[in-house]
């Protein structure tokens, strides 16, 4: 695969903007959503989309910023992004829905551990 480089990603931001798109149970234009073919998986057709209504936005906002965490904490790659990325923050309509502060938590577990290490030492 060719050598790791380093680098760190201050802040990763997924921003969906629900208001953009039609209510309701329309079809979504080929100008609203202009990329619906995965390269070389052309049976993969969104066509048709339909526009999400603000719950079920929520939802599946939530449930990614979820699997994001469990990926975090119970996966090989979630030990790679653990240590490259710092935060990711997850957005609809311009407001903030999860934030799942990394670094924060990182720096939180190694100040336990020094803690737990000092406290060892006393004893």
């Amino acid at each position: 695969m060719g050598s790791r480089s380093d680098f760190r990603i201050k802040t990763i931001t997924v921003s969906v903007d629900s208001t953009s798109v039609a209510k309701g149970n329309e079809t979504l234009s080929e100008e609203a959503i202009p990329c619906r073919r995965v390269d070389k998986l052309s049976h993969l057709s969104f066509d048709p989309l339909y526009s999400v209504d603000l719950p079920s936005c929520l939802r599946h906002v939530d449930w990614l910023a979820n699997s994001m965490k469990h990926l975090l904490h119970h996966t090989h790659f979630g030990l790679i992004i653990l240590e490259r990325v710092d935060r990711i923050e997850f957005f609809v309509d311009s407001r903030t829905r999860k934030v799942i502060d990394i670094a924060d938590r990182q720096s939180r577990k190694k100040e336990k551990i020094l803690a737990d290490y000092k406290q060892r030492g006393q004893d």
